[in-house]
């Protein structure tokens, strides 16, 4: 799971799920071995994704941030999320 974890600093699509797979580290079954497979299928299939940027005089970073804590009726787990945007794109 650690090498999921540290995949998560360059694929953020994948954080969320990598997350609740990681919590139930203590406990896994054949069902969360089934999801993690199922990650990497994902990762394997999208790795030719990717964004590209070109040349531009305004470049401007902006950041975008959610948080929710504990909202989840079910778990009352934290969820949180981040995207960039570099200029245009």
């Amino acid at each position: 799971m650690g090498i999921l974890m540290f995949l998560c600093n360059i694929r953020l699509d994948i954080y969320y799920i990598v997350s609740l797979c990681s919590r139930c580290m203590a406990d896994l079954s054949f069902l969360h071995l089934k999801e993690v497979k199922r990650i990497l299928r994902y990762v394997h299939g999208t790795i030719d994704f990717g964004i590209h940027y070109f040349s531009t005089d305004n470049l401007k970073l902006v950041r975008f941030s959610y948080n929710d804590w504990g909202s989840n009726i079910d778990d009352r787990k934290s969820t949180s999320g981040n995207g960039f945007s570099l200029g245009t794109c």
